[in-house]
């Protein structure tokens, strides 16, 4: 694998936060050791169990760990650039521009008091130096793209419906044309049709825009029509990582054998 196929890398890292124990204060380790690669161009999908850590690894690349996170190592590597050591300045300009995040609850991404439209421009106008005019035409051909009529662009966030929010909130985080898009269990507050819509729409930007996308959800069903790679995470580890018919065909971990033993067989993950 060269050096220039790898847009990000992280390698070894390890995050810990202080615990309280009855009175005592005690350490744990939210990441222990995960190092990876991400292609460009390429989905990775992060699976585990809720708390295994997946949303820390987001939060580390895109610098918004907690302020209780009072010790951390390894490195994380965006185009050769070390993000752990990189000044606000710096990640302010990568940030959005380069990468971007989609939250899981798309409620919170939103000001309630400010149109929607106007808060998906707002990134635009500023990286991409976008004149007011520029930047409300863009803002109307990105809702268009996600689905939403144009019409919305001046409703506020509880005018829509949670299926449509996210679509806004996908709106927002494409606007500025990222390389590496995360999108941090995006799907967990939908129903199942809306879901459906929902992957599909982030499988077809993926494709169109040639945007490397880093997936985490807990349903490794999804994560196999999701993506071209699978990395496994338990309690803070990597346990597993390889492409996926790999890891389904010939899982080696005890938490990956578990995690395929729990997708519905309905879901005809083998075809």
């Amino acid at each position: 694998m060269e050096q220039k196929e790898r847009l990000l890398e992280v390698e070894n890292l390890s995050i810990v936060f202080p615990s309280k124990i009855g009175k005592q204060i005690v350490e744990k380790k939210a990441l222990d050791g995960v190092s990876l690669s991400l292609l460009q161009g390429k989905t990775l999908a992060l699976v585990g169990e809720s708390g295994c850590g997946k949303s820390i690894f987001c939060k580390s690349i895109m610098n918004l760990l907690p302020t209780t996170a009072h010790r951390v190592s390894g490195s994380i590597r965006y185009k050769g650039m070390d993000l752990m050591s990189a000044n606000e300045k710096q990640i302010g300009r990568i940030r959005a521009r380069e990468i971007a995040m989609i939250a899981q609850d798309p409620v919170s991404c939103f000001h309630p008091m400010i149109p929607v439209g106007k808060q998906i421009i707002e990134g635009a106008r500023r990286h991409l130096s976008l004149s007011k005019k520029e930047a409300k035409a863009y803002g109307l051909s990105l809702l268009e793209l996600v689905g939403i009529e144009k019409e919305r662009f001046d409703s506020y966030p509880d005018e829509f419906s949670g299926g449509m929010l996210q679509r806004c909130a996908i709106a927002t985080a494409i606007s500025c044309n990222p390389q590496l898009l995360i999108a941090d269990e995006p799907t967990t507050a939908l129903d199942v049709v809306t879901q459906l819509q929902i992957l599909e729409l982030l499988k077809n930007l993926q494709k169109e825009r040639g945007m490397t996308l880093l997936f985490i959800t807990h349903d490794l069903a999804v994560a196999r029509k999701m993506a071209d790679h699978i990395g496994v995470m338990s309690h803070g580890r990597l346990v597993e990582f390889g492409d996926v018919e790999e890891i389904f065909e010939q899982p080696k971990e005890k938490e990956t054998k578990e995690l395929i033993k729990a997708v519905p067989t309905s879901w005809g993950w083998r075809e």
